[in-house]
């Protein structure tokens, strides 16, 4: 039987939520350049645009693989990863900020703005990643579906982290928006801003914490550029 999990909120996480938009929420910068970046024009069938890279990052589709710089387009269907110490950060044809921290793995499996089948639907493999919701889910009124080793979320309109190891998550709802987490046992709602669940495989329940000032300093760090 699914389990639905609706922490209550509570002063301290009302308070994060402030925290939150200080700590995760500027502007992007190029690690070569330490200037705000604009997001690249449109081109003929991409999902999205590289805002940053820090160190190495790559694109994969069937035998091709290309080494992602400033600006490059990304496609649907496309697997991206990013080399050890390394940061990728991009805007998403719908306004979607996509970020992955180090040796972190994510494919864009379907990526959709036409009204009334809009959607997308993206796999993270391995490592850390944030995601700030763009139009999809709010005035296309499609669905965001991200899916793990462990879980599949669906997402309704917010701003998000996770951490993927061989055998745990961490999701972490940083602003107004719900996550529905479907676990082997069961489906966790977090509704509730600077909520943060924990699984291990194995176990039959997560656990569920508000996350402090400090461990959102070290989500954040996960997926930052240098300063």
């Amino acid at each position: 039987m699914d389990f639905i999990v609706r922490p209550a909120r509570t002063a301290a996480a009302a308070a994060g939520a402030l925290i939150a938009v200080l700590v995760l929420i500027g502007p992007l910068q190029a690690a070569d350049s330490g200037g705000a970046v604009d997001a690249a024009p449109a081109r003929a069938g991409d999902v999205g645009a590289v805002d940053a890279v820090v160190a190495t990052a790559q694109a994969a589709r069937a035998d091709r693989v290309r080494r992602l710089a400033l600006n490059d387009p990304l496609f649907e269907g496309e697997r991206l990863e990013t080399g050890a110490d390394a940061r990728l950060h991009a805007t998403m044809r719908d306004g979607s900020v996509l970020m992955l921290g180090a040796d972190a793995a994510l494919t864009l499996d379907r990526f959709v703005l036409d009204q009334g089948v809009a959607g997308a639907e993206m796999r993270v493999l391995r490592g850390a990643f944030r995601l700030i919701s763009g139009e999809i889910n709010k005035g296309l009124g499609g669905g965001l579906t991200i899916r793990t080793p462990l879980a599949t979320i669906g997402v309704r309109g917010t701003d998000f982290w996770g951490l993927q190891r061989e055998d745990s998550l961490l999701m972490a709802l940083i602003d107004d928006g719900e996550l529905s987490i479907t676990l082997p046992s069961g489906t966790v709602v977090l509704s509730d801003p600077m909520t943060l669940m924990r699984f291990q495989r194995g176990e039959a329940l997560p656990t569920l914490e508000t996350l402090t000032p400090e461990g959102l300093t070290q989500a954040a760090e996960t997926v930052a550029l240098p300063e």
